[in-house]
């Protein structure tokens, strides 16, 4: 169980970031409502989606590999 509880927010953080780009590249005004009503510039949307893949796929490869950098 341990091991699968390190999944748990890379796989959080790539769904986020899916969410967010197909709702920005979806949209076709020049603001983006990620959250509610609160309304974000496109460019800072699709960087927030980018980051939550980007993100996500890092951490989840890290703790797929489990192993730790002696530097």
């Amino acid at each position: 169980m341990k091991e699968k509880a390190g999944l748990i927010v890379p796989v959080v953080m790539i769904l986020f970031g899916a969410y967010a780009l197909f709702t920005t590249l979806g949209s076709s005004g020049e603001q983006v409502a990620l959250f509610g009503d609160q309304a974000l510039p496109r460019g800072l949307a699709i960087i927030i989606g980018l980051l939550g893949l980007g993100g996500g796929a890092v951490v989840m490869f890290n703790a797929l590999a489990g192993k730790k950098r002696v530097v």
